[in-house]
């Protein structure tokens, strides 16, 4: 009984509890944030468009699933836009979707499909086409007149149009093959209609240049389920039909009329008007917005404003909860549990859980004991709830107002030992994710990109199925791995050793028999031992042999000698063996990559090369050392070259010994010391050999020793030709191989992986590197052979050669570089699906005899036949297939040979048709016998004497082909060859169509003039069945697939089919990374699971409580619920442990799709804490640029204690203002992009950064035209080849500049159609004549030669030019109150400075009260402005704060943020007040510095505590240089670009800012530690005071005075402001004054102010 007594008073109080709560709660606690995301397209329509209608800015629905059918094939799309028929009902969504059920091939394809409508994932394309509908009827306007042509359909042909059936009908009989087309082709994204003819593919394999047809091309804008598109479409199908017209779709909703004529008007709120009375604006969705808890040591609200504003003109929010009650305890209470006994009390236990959570977040200050196992609380939580995605959003979205009931959670040991268990293998806190073991980049990653990625992985998977691929398969060819960049199966494996080879190619050593290494084991097994990470195990095997290609001429190659004599000297076992060339043009092939050249100049090294008096001009270094190593070699073998260059290189004289950052730096090779040495290790060596030839131990005769030598050195230097002794024929020889072995110096050999320098430098690191990788892995790769019982101490002692022969076993006899080298010559795939109606005609293959062996790998060679070029390359792929490898086994190959398209078939392309026709077993081993007798004459009586041979008229009699037969064969080849590779059937004229190989999907061009040998044919199979062919072709045979009846393909077409898709795939992954596997993750405890049927499989490994969460975490639940049971997801949660203090600092929210697509989505943060200032922050995807439209209360001062009572919503709109195009670009021929060159997209302009030539420019969704601007940039450079897009946007179609051979483009066209923008990579080659020149040159103003009158001239001019010349400020703030420092600082400028003056200013954090009162107060006060923005790149490491983001941008983007006409640039910060006339500064000279800087002041001896630059690292960092303030500083813009300054801090600030114990105070830290490598010139003092820092004594001297922060007092800025600076209130109460008056009149529709606020105390 008294239990039960004390019970009931519990819950009386409790109760009691929440009936004060929800009191409380209804006036205070219920206040919510909400955030809306729209768009605003600038589009160009003419003004009768207007005339009676709205226009909707969103986009149709139902036009958004056309196009998701279009990406289907374009059949799905004309049949979906042909069968929608209007019902007439009024639920559209029900009516679309119930139409949508019917036409999508899947389940899984219908739920990938609502996904993608409700993220309007196609709404850009949609929009990218309304823009060219823009163009279009702006023509139609000034050719018509004021005609109102404001209908619902409109057909273009050339300059004519046709607005209704009649016209239209008229139109078409008028049009003829004379009539010209439109301006622009045809774009990949345009729906053509499949008539009788069709336009030829704008994506073509070889050619970019736009193709023409006579045939007339008709636009028709309109869109399906008006009332004008069924007659139009129809007449429109019908000239099609007949071919008279190339028909092309163009989906577009003209007007509002239009869409409200049916469910066409589905998305558009074409009845929804916003703020700025503009109609149906589109509302996005996919972003997420961050309340971060701001930091208020330095108060920087502006108390003396109340932002009392009011209600936006927005639609009211209801002020109800938007979060349910969740699953965790808060404050002992269990709400989930509650609210199932109490249903009908859950508004009030909805109000009391927010009160308490609001208050925990307020009121209780977690210690540091709490915070370490917040991480591991976290996790538990999340995997011990009903729902784990909604708890891991709930609690990374809510942590600040969670973590004090996380922090009582008793951690549970099974769930702690997993995570431990896992953390051995990934870091703590380490993320990662991937879509079918494709990486996927977590910083970069939206719905949209998800959305794209999940609906390519099906639409793969549905062709796969199509050749009989079961589920399984499926999944494992979806998952493939893509070989990592410095994995062998990028480089070829080749075998240098043959006949010829042998005394030109000798090794060191053989570790079998070398005495040296008696003591090792023969044994393999070994290698199963453990040993430590990176040790080389001691096998007594020739396992490691090293071939070095060097031009021993070249200085830096001796740094790979260097340090592949320090291994062996470790004790590494390697063989080497030196390949000595020369440069036959002087040793100018390019120097060894060194990584730290671009921090370091080692000019204080440089010494001066010693002359060697008796070296003879005209022959190089490179030349004599080759002569001399190679007689070495030739005379004593490898061992004495080895040895013969170690001693050179031993010689070299240390000039730097080198650090931790910069290698030792040795003197240069001369000819004394290669003399030397040659000496040396020619006697040592006749010596050796001559006594062992010898049968006494008689000494040489040393005289006749040196005369021999004598003679060797005389014939070294001589300058005859290479011929003429015995040096300089060895020295040829040796070149003469390498050329025949397809390898060029510098490069090596690991086990006969071929890799060059170059590749050495795409993989980011040095030769010596690379060699030790590949030595490593071959370790692993013969460890691994021997644990699966592939390779055992038997195999090897009976291979021919042992272990060199079995590592060589798969070797080719060459390297051709447009087969192997990826990165010049980019690898193209095509789907190799033979026709559907393939019977024995168009493909048939000639194999190798054993009629039982698998054909792994297909060849399909594009040849006439009837040329001579044509039978040597049939002849050598038939060769290649007959082969058989060194181990053995055959290539697996089979041959078919095709004619090319628009060739005219000749008798002897006939004859081979026919023979190759036959089967097998007629002509097994005599085939090369006919194709050789063949190949003398194309005769007739040559071919019919060939025929005779094989003994096999009867067939030839028998067969019934003809010729008219066989022309028609020839003729169906050349048609299926052009639709292949996607160019004309009927031009003859195209170039290296009839020299085309295909190769297991791959594409191969050869070169002109090239003869590709039965070698090239057998490295081109091995490189593509290594990478991939020979594990598909595993996946198969493991898996039975069964082939469908319908089909006419075997087993060997599906082996065929799937290796070309899997490889089009491969290529086309934007990510070239190889993702880490999970299979050593245990998942049981600690991971989040979905096990799905379907065959996309998400991994990730995510910290739950990290930035990175609060984004994924929102996708994962959309995902799963929009897509189960067709998606697996696996989430391994993987936090950091032992936490030092809070990891998240901020509240989130993601604007999820809305199952309803005419619903406005909003983002909304409920349960927020009232009294803590919170800072805004939107989190958008990486192409969009976005803005603030509307916020009446500071973004970056939140409060919610601020709204009144009566108010229960804080309101804000953004808007996406552009997408970006963003890109890399490199010069051909050249090593650095061309940095400094300006491109034009529209009306934007940007700068190629020298970071990997990256640049970006804004656009929305249309056709642009990329261009070079006019002026330097484009007298120096025009385009090399056309673009390429990670989203195939691309238009190939380019202008050309001049009708020549050598084609130039000074422009190309891309379209952006998609909310991730465009990512693009250009090439620029340089015009004649510019070969030396820079597009950034020195200011000419900068020399300092010239005489009296022209300094006289040149200060006169500069005088007179002062005076006129505008000065040009830069500055940055966020937040009402830095805005109204802006404004008292853009007034004291104005004050003091009599030149013009134009502000700059960064636009992301601007307010929109003070974007729209900017305008009045330039003209009031009498100055330009103008807003810049540059986006974050993804590959600069990102700041999350901020704060620290504003002072980033403060430096990182100097280079590309202004214009490039913009050549000096003055930055004052918001809370300064300038007290003189800022000339002066800006005519100071900064002594070729590209900025300088005022240091800090030095004379307030209380601040001598805080000035951490005077000991510890930034004492010894500075070395006596002083430390600046960022405060206000002149950036030389000019110099700032042309010594690469900006690209040097990015590339400091990337090592720098992955340290966060690094660049405390970024804005300042980042230069004072570049000064080293980027110059400051140090301004005068009186130039910046500030009180923390300056004395009294100087104020009165001070030209600028600013607010710093004092890290003694924490006094804020407001209440300093008027004490520190005398004439700040006069100004202040100036500009808000006018403000005023702005607000109260000009600007009174647009918000509603408050009255006039408080003044300072």
């Amino acid at each position: 009984m008294t239990c039960w007594s004390a019970f009931a008073c519990i819950h009386a109080i409790f109760f009691t509890c929440v009936i004060i709560v929800v009191a409380e709660e209804s006036t205070s606690a219920s206040k919510v944030v909400s955030v809306t995301l729209t768009t605003e397209w600038q589009l160009t329509l003419s003004p009768s468009h207007h005339t009676g209608h709205r226009f909707s800015k969103a986009t149709s629905s139902l036009l958004e699933a056309a196009e998701f059918f279009a990406d289907e094939g374009d059949d799905q799309y004309w049949a979906f836009v042909e069968d929608w028929n209007e019902s007439g009902e009024k639920d559209c969504q029900g009516n679309v979707y119930e139409y949508l059920e019917r036409r999508a091939a899947s389940e899984e394809t219908l739920k990938v499909l609502k996904l993608s409508l409700s993220v309007r994932n196609y709404s850009p394309r949609l929009e990218m086409f309304r823009s060219l509908w823009s163009s279009t009827i702006t023509a139609v306007k000034r050719t018509d007149g004021e005609k109102e042509t404001a209908g619902c359909c409109l057909v273009m042909v050339g300059d004519k149009f046709a607005r209704t059936k009649e016209e239209l009908a008229s139109l078409l009989a008028t049009t003829s093959s004379g009539t010209p087309t439109a301006g622009r082709q045809a774009t990949r994204l345009d729906h053509i209609y499949p008539g009788k003819a069709s336009i030829p593919s704008s994506r073509r394999i070889f050619d970019s240049t736009q193709v023409f047809t006579s045939i007339p091309i008709v636009t028709f804008y309109g869109a399906m389920g008006t009332p004008c598109f069924g007659h139009f479409h129809a007449l429109l199908k019908s000239a099609s039909a007949q071919g008279q017209v190339h028909y092309v779709h163009r989906p577009v909703i003209m007007n509002a009329e239009c869409a409200r004529k049916g469910c066409i008007g589905l998305g558009t709120h074409v009845d929804t008007i916003g703020i700025d009375g503009n109609v149906g604006r589109l509302h996005v969705v996919g972003y997420g917005v961050e309340l971060a808890v701001k930091n208020m040591e330095y108060k920087a609200s502006d108390d003396s404003i109340m932002n009392d504003i009011g209600a936006l003109l927005l639609a009211p929010i209801a002020s109800e909860s938007h979060d349910s009650l969740a699953f965790e305890v808060v404050k002992g209470f269990n709400f989930s549990r509650l609210n199932y006994r109490y249903p009908e009390l859950n508004r009030e236990l909805t109000s009391f859980r927010h009160y308490l959570v609001g208050k925990t977040a307020e009121d209780e200050t977690l210690k540091i004991w709490d915070i370490k196992d917040l991480g591991l609380q976290a996790t538990q939580r999340i995997l011990l709830a009903d729902d784990p995605f909604q708890m891991m959003m709930d609690i990374s979205q809510n942590f600040p107002s969670l973590a004090s009931s996380l922090s009582r959670l008793d951690l549970d040991s099974t769930i702690c030992a997993e995570i431990e268990n896992n953390q051995k293998h990934v870091s703590p806190g380490s993320l990662f994710m991937s879509i079918n073991s494709e990486p996927i980049e977590l910083d970069t990653v939206d719905i949209f990109t998800l959305a794209d990625k999940i609906t390519s992985e099906i639409r793969e998977a549905a062709r796969f199925r199509d050749i009989g691929l079961g589920s399984t398969a499926v999944r494992e060819l979806l998952r493939l791995r893509i070989a990592p960049p410095g994995s062998e199966l990028n480089f070829p494996r080749l075998n240098l050793f043959d006949s010829t080879t042998v005394p030109i190619i000798s090794f060191n050593k053989n570790i079998e028999s070398d005495r040296n290494y008696a003591h090792w084991s023969p044994d393999i097994m070994q290698l199963m031992r453990h040993s430590q990470l990176g040790q080389v195990p001691p096998v007594r095997r020739n396992m490691f042999n090293v071939i070095l290609i060097l031009n021993l001429g070249q200085s830096n190659s001796w740094r790979l000698v260097d340090a592949l004599h320090e291994y062996t000297r470790a004790g590494v076992p390697l063989r080497l063996a030196y390949v000595l060339v020369d440069d036959s043009e002087g040793d100018t092939v390019k120097e060894l990559w060194n990584p730290t050249s671009f921090l370091t100049d080692f000019a204080e090294f440089e010494e001066k090369e010693e002359l060697d008096i008796n070296f003879p001009r005209g022959l190089s270094l490179g030349t004599v050392i080759g002569r001399a190593g190679n007689l070495i070699l030739r005379r004593f073998g490898g061992e004495a070259q080895v040895d013969f260059v170690n001693e050179v290189a031993n010689a070299r004289g240390v000039m730097f010994p080198g650090n931790h950052f910069i290698p030792a730096v040795k003197s240069k090779v001369t000819w004394s010391l290669v003399q030397k040495a040659f000496t040396r290790i020619f006697i040592q060596w006749y010596s050796k050999v001559d006594s062992v030839d010898s049968d006494d131990l008689v000494a040489p005769d040393m005289t006749k020793v040196h005369s021999l030598i004598d003679a060797h050195v005389a014939n070294i230097l001589s300058l005859a030709g290479a011929t003429e002794s015995e040096p300089g024929a060895y020295l040829s020889e040796a070149k003469a191989l390498i050329a025949d072995k397809g390898v060029a110096a510098p490069s090596a050999l690991v086990n006969g992986i071929y890799f060059t320098l170059d590749d050495a430098e795409r993989l980011g690191a040095e030769m010596e590197q690379v060699v030790m990788h590949f030595v490593q892995q071959e370790a692993n790769s013969i460890a691994e052979a021997v644990l699966s019982g592939v390779l055992s101490n038997e195999i090897l002692d009976k291979y021919p050669g042992g272990i060199f022969g079995w590592l060589h076993r798969t070797a080719v006899a060459k390297n051709t570089p447009f087969i192997v080298d990826n990165v010049k010559y980019p690898p193209t795939y095509v789907e190799m699906r033979p026709p559907q109606d393939n019977s024995e005609g168009l493909l048939a293959y000639i194999e190798n005899c054993d009629v039982k062996a698998s054909k792994g790998n297909t060849l399909w060679v594009v040849a006439d036949a009837g040329t001579r070029k044509g039978m040597d390359l049939i002849a050598s792929a038939c060769e290649c297939a007959a082969r058989t490898r060194a181990d053995g086994e055959s290539t697996n190959s089979r041959v078919a040979v095709l004619h090319p398209p628009g060739v005219v078939a000749t008798h002897r392309a006939r004859a081979v048709a026919l023979v190759s026709r036959w089967k097998t077993g007629y002509y097994c081993g005599n085939y090369s016998t006919f194709l050789s007798e063949i190949l003398s004459s194309d005769a007739p009586e040559t071919i019919k004497s060939a025929l005779s041979a094989l003994g096999m008229e009867q067939y030839a009699s028998d067969s019934g082909m003809d010729d008219e037969e066989l022309n028609t064969l020839l003729e169906q080849q050349g048609n299926f060859v052009a639709s292949l590779i996607g160019m004309d059937a009927n031009d003859s004229s195209e170039s290296g169509t009839d020299s085309i190989v295909i190769a297991n999907g791959r594409v191969i061009q050869i070169p002109t003039g090239y003869h590709m040998d039965a070698d090239d044919f057998a490295l081109l199979i091995s490189k593509e069945s290594s990478a991939r062919g020979a594990t598909v072709r595993n996946i198969l045979e493991s898996h039975s697939p069964v082939i469908p009846v319908s089909s006419s393909f075997n087993i060997f077409d599906q082996y065929m089919i799937a290796c070309s898709l899997v490889a089009i795939r491969q290529t086309k992954s934007v990510s070239r990374s190889q993702v880490r596997t999970l299979e050593s993750l245990e998942s049981k405890h600690s991971a989040v699971i979905v096990q799905g049927d379907g065959v996309v499989v998400m991994d990730a490994v995510l910290d739950p409580l990290s930035k990175e969460a609060q984004r994924i975490a929102p996708l994962f639940y959309v995902l799963r619920d929009a897509l189960f049971p067709h998606i697996s997801i696996r989430i391994i949660l993987n936090p950091r442990r032992e936490l030092m203090e809070i990891p998240i600092k901020s509240y989130f929210r993601y604007a999820a799709p809305n199952p309803s697509l005419d619903a406005i989505p909003r983002v909304h943060f409920s349960q927020l804490p009232h009294h803590q200032t919170l800072t805004a922050h939107l989190d958008v995807p990486e192409a969009w640029l976005v803005t603030t439209v509307v916020a009446t209360y500071d973004l970056d001062n939140l409060k919610l204690s601020d709204l009144p009572e009566e108010q229960d919503t804080m309101d804000a709109e953004y808007r996406i203002e552009a997408l970006l195009v963003t890109g890399y670009c490199s010069e051909s021929g050249a090593k650095d992009p061309p940095r400094g060159t300006q491109l034009i997209l529209g009306d934007a302009g940007t700068v190629v950064m020298s970071n990997l030539g990256y640049f970006q420019l804004p656009a929305a969704p249309g056709v642009f035209e990329l261009s070079l601007r006019p002026g330097r940039s484009a007298d120096m450079y025009v385009f090399a080849e056309h673009v390429e897009s990670t989203n195939s946007d691309v238009l190939l179609t380019v202008k050309e500049e001049h009708s020549a051979r050598d084609v130039t483009y000074s422009s190309v066209e891309i379209i952006v159609s998609s909310w991730q923008g465009m990512t693009t990579q250009i090439s620029l080659q340089r015009r004649p004549g510019m070969e030396r020149e820079d597009v950034l040159p020195i200011h000419r103003g900068k020399d300092k030669d010239g005489g009296l009158w022209n300094k006289i001239i040149s200060k006169w001019r500069n005088a007179k030019r002062s005076r006129l010349e505008t000065i040009n400020v830069f500055s940055v703030a966020s937040g009402h109150l830095y805005e109204r420092f802006l404004k008292i600082m853009m007034l004291s400028v104005r004050r003091n400075t009599n030149n013009p003056v134009k502000f700059w200013f960064i636009k992301n954090w601007l307010s929109p009260q003070f974007k729209d009162i900017l305008p009045h107060i330039a003209a009031k006060y009498g100055f330009e402005y103008e807003l810049v923005t540059y986006k974050w790149p993804t590959w600069l490491h990102k700041q999350t704060e901020k704060q620290r983001i504003i002072w980033a941008y403060k430096l990182l983007f100097l280079d590309v943020l202004f214009p490039l006409t913009l050549n000096k640039v003055i930055f004052v910060d918001a809370d300064q007040v300038v007290r003189s006339n800022l000339k002066e500064l800006w005519e100071m000279d900064l002594r070729g510095a590209p900025y300088a800087y005022t240091p800090f002041c030095d004379n307030n001896p209380e601040m001598e505590g805080y000035r951490f630059w005077k000991h510890g690292f930034w004492q010894t960092h500075l070395a006596g240089k002083p430390y600046h303030i960022s405060a206000l500083y002149v950036v030389d813009l000019e110099t700032f670009r042309h010594t690469a300054a900006g690209d040097k801090l990015r590339l400091i600030y990337e090592t720098l800012s992955k340290d966060p114990s690094s660049l405390a105070n970024l804005d300042q830290d980042l230069p004072n530690y570049a000064q080293h490598q980027v110059p400051i010139f140090t301004l005068p003092q009186q130039w910046l005071w500030c009180e923390s820092w300056c004395g009294n004594d100087t104020k009165t001297a001070a030209k600028t005075i600013d607010l710093c922060n004092n890290p003694m007092t924490k006094e804020p800025k407001l209440i300093g402001a008027a004490r520190i600076v005398e004439e700040w209130t006069s100004l202040d109460e100036e500009v808000r004054s006018f403000t005023k008056q702005l607000e109260e009149h000009l600007l009174a529709d647009k918000y509603v102010f408050t009255p006039p606020v408080r003044a300072l105390s």
